[in-house]
C-alpha cells in the first residue's frame, strides 16, 4: 500500500510543479482588489441560448449558426446521382439518407441537424426537388473533452440535459422565460489550469492502469473552484458516442470512503476540544484490536506523538486517540464542516455522503470514522472542509459561478465570497496545518516535497467495499492526496484522486 501512497504522491507533484508556472496568475486573481471579471463581448448576437465562460471569458459552451437539411418526401425527386452526391456533402451514405426518410412521415422527415452554414449552402446548390434547408443554431463545445463533466450538454433543442447546461437552463434558455434577453455565465474555472489537471489525470491513469481519476483546486480564502476535472470523460459535441456512466462527475456525484485523509479532521476536532495535547506520546506496536476488530498499520511505528501520528498516518496511532472522541459532538461537528449535506454547489445529481446520526453509530464506529471508514464523502466535501485549515478555521460556501453578464460582457450579478461558519479556533488550525507541512516533509507525502513551493498535505489510501456490505477487497483501493500550496496563507488546496 506504501507504493501506492508514493504513486499517488508522485503524481500530486507533477500536477503541482504544473501549476509552478502559473502560480503568479493565481496569486494575482486571488489578491484583494484584482477580482474584476474581463469584459466579454462576442463578435456576433447569440443564437438562443447564452454562453459559458470561464474566468478569464474563454468559452466553454456556446451557439453558433447552423444549417439543418430536411426532405419532404412526396416532392423529394432526386436527379441521376443527386442522392449520392448528397450522401458525400453530408458525410453519409445514400441507403442511410433512405433510411432517415423512411423514419419520418409521408410529409416530412430530417436528413441532417446543424451542419456548417457552408454544407447548407452546398446542399441548396443542389437544387433537388423536396430538398429543403432551414436555420437552426447549434451548440458547440469549442474544447471538446475539457470541464465535460461538469459543463454538461444540451440536445438539439437546446435543452440543458446535464452538467452546468441543465442547473442553468433557465438563464442561458431565456425564450422559455417570458423572453428575457439573453445572458452568459461566467465560471470561476480557469480553463488553462482544468486543462492541466486533466492532463495530469490521464498521465495518472495510464501509469497506474486505475479505473478513473479526479482532481479539484479549491481557493480558500474566497471557495472558488479553479478546476474540477474527473476522467475517463466524454466529448459533449458527440456525446450520445460515450456510454451515459460517463456523463456523471464524480467530483459531486460519487462518494467514498476518504481513508487517512481524514484522519486529519479527527485531529483536529481533539485538538480544538483540549483532549490531546501535542506533547503527548503514544505506542504503536503494528496493530491494534478493538471491539473484536483488528486494524494493522502497515508497519510498527513506535513512539509518536500527534505530529507523527499524522505524519507517518498511523492507524494504531489514531485509534487510541479515537478513545476520546465523543461521539455526539463528534458527529454534530463533521456535519458542522459539511459531511453527510450536499454542499449546494448547483450541479444536478450532487450527493450528500454518508454521515449516519451517533444514535446509529455502533461500538466500533467513532474509531472506523477517525481513519476514515463508516463514513463517505464527496471529493468537493473533502477539499472544502480541509480548506478550512487553511483559513484559520473559517468554512466557506464552494463557488462555481463568478458572474452572470449580457451579450455586451455586462456584469449582471457577481457572486463574492460567503462564510459558513466558524468550526476552528485559529490556533488549532494553524497547529494542524503546521504538521500537514511535517507530512510533506518527512512523512507518507514527502515526494510532494517541491523546492518552488513549500507544499503541505496528507495522503491517503481506503480499500474499497464489497457490495452488500460484505467488507473490503483487499486489492482494490482508492489513493488519494489533499494538499496545499503553499502552506502558509494556502492561494490553492488541491485533491487528487486515484481510484481503483
Amino acid at each position: 500500500m506504501d507504493g501506492f501512497k508514493s504513486t499517488i504522491a508522485f503524481w500530486f507533484v507533477l500536477t503541482a510543479l504544473g501549476f509552478v508556472g502559473i502560480i503568479i496568475r493565481v496569486w494575482y486573481i486571488s489578491s484583494p482588489g484584482n477580482l474584476n471579471l474581463p469584459k466579454w463581448k462576442s463578435d456576433t448576437r447569440p443564437e438562443i441560448r447564452g454562453s459559458i465562460l470561464d474566468r478569464n471569458g474563454s468559452p466553454l459552451a456556446l451557439t453558433v449558426p447552423a444549417v439543418s437539411v430536411f426532405v419532404r418526401p412526396e416532392k423529394f425527386r432526386p436527379g441521376t446521382n443527386q442522392t449520392s452526391r448528397l450522401a458525400s456533402l453530408l458525410g453519409t451514405s445514400s441507403s442511410e439518407i433512405s433510411a432517415r426518410i423512411k423514419r419520418g412521415t409521408r410529409h416530412f422527415a430530417w436528413i441532417v441537424r446543424q451542419v456548417l452554414p457552408e454544407t447548407g449552402e452546398r446542399v441548396r446548390a443542389l437544387e433537388i426537388p423536396g430538398l429543403e434547408t432551414v436555420d437552426e443554431p447549434a451548440r458547440v463545445y469549442p474544447h471538446g473533452e475539457l470541464a465535460a463533466q461538469l459543463v454538461g450538454f444540451c440536445g438539439v433543442d437546446h435543452t440543458g440535459l446535464s452538467g452546468l447546461e441543465k442547473s442553468f437552463n433557465s438563464l442561458l434558455l431565456p425564450e422559455k422565460q417570458g423572453g428575457l434577453p439573453i445572458r452568459n455565465i461566467v465560471l470561476t474555472i480557469d480553463r488553462y489550469m482544468q486543462y492541466i489537471a486533466e492532463d495530469e489525470l490521464a498521465t495518472a491513469i495510464r501509469e497506474t492502469e486505475a479505473s478513473h481519476a479526479v482532481a479539484i483546486i479549491f481557493q480558500p480564502q474566497t471557495g472558488e473552484i479553479l478546476s474540477m476535472a474527473s476522467l475517463p470523460s466524454f466529448d459533449p459535441n458527440r456525446f450520445a458516442s460515450y456510454p451515459q456512466e460517463r456523463y456523471i462527475n464524480p467530483v459531486v456525484s460519487s462518494p467514498y470512503e476518504p481513508g487517512s485523509t481524514f484522519k486529519v479532521f479527527s485531529a483536529a476536532w481533539l485538538l480544538d476540544r483540549g483532549l490531546v495535547s501535542q506533547s503527548e506520546r503514544f505506542h504503536c506496536p503494528g496493530a491494534v484490536e478493538i471491539h473484536g476488530h483488528t486494524v494493522e498499520c502497515t508497519h510498527p511505528h513506535g513512539t509518536l506523538d500527534l505530529r507523527g501520528i499524522l505524519t507517518h498516518s498511523c492507524n494504531v496511532g489514531m485509534i487510541q486517540l479515537a478513545r476520546r472522541l465523543r461521539s455526539e459532538e463528534y458527529r454534530s461537528w463533521l456535519g458542522n464542516l459539511g459531511f453527510g449535506q450536499p454542499t449546494g454547489i448547483m450541479l444536478p445529481g450532487e450527493a450528500s455522503g454518508i454521515l449516519r446520526p451517533a444514535n446509529k453509530w455502533s461500538g466500533l464506529s467513532r474509531f472506523m470514522i477517525s481513519i476514515g471508514y463508516e463514513c463517505s464523502v464527496t471529493p468537493l466535501q473533502l477539499v472544502r472542509a480541509a480548506s478550512a485549515l487553511a483559513t484559520g478555521g473559517i468554512l466557506m460556501q464552494p463557488i462555481l459561478v463568478k458572474a452572470v453578464t449580457d451579450h455586451e460582457g455586462h456584469i449582471l450579478e457577481a457572486s463574492s465570497p460567503l462564510v459558513v461558519r466558524r468550526v476552528l479556533r485559529p490556533d488549532s488550525a494553524a497547529s494542524i496545518m503546521a504538521i500537514l507541512r511535517n507530512v510533506v516533509v518527512a512523512g507518507t507525502g514527502i515526494q510532494a516535497n517541491l523546492s518552488e513551493l513549500e507544499a503541505g498535505g496528507k495522503t491517503g489510501t481506503a480499500y474499497v467495499a464489497k457490495p452488500g456490505g460484505g467488507g473490503y477487497f483487499k486489492t482494490r483501493y482508492t489513493a488519494s492526496f489533499m494538499g496545499f500550496l503553499p502552506w502558509k496563507n494556502s492561494n490553492l488546496a488541491v485533491l487528487v484522486m486515484i481510484y481503483e
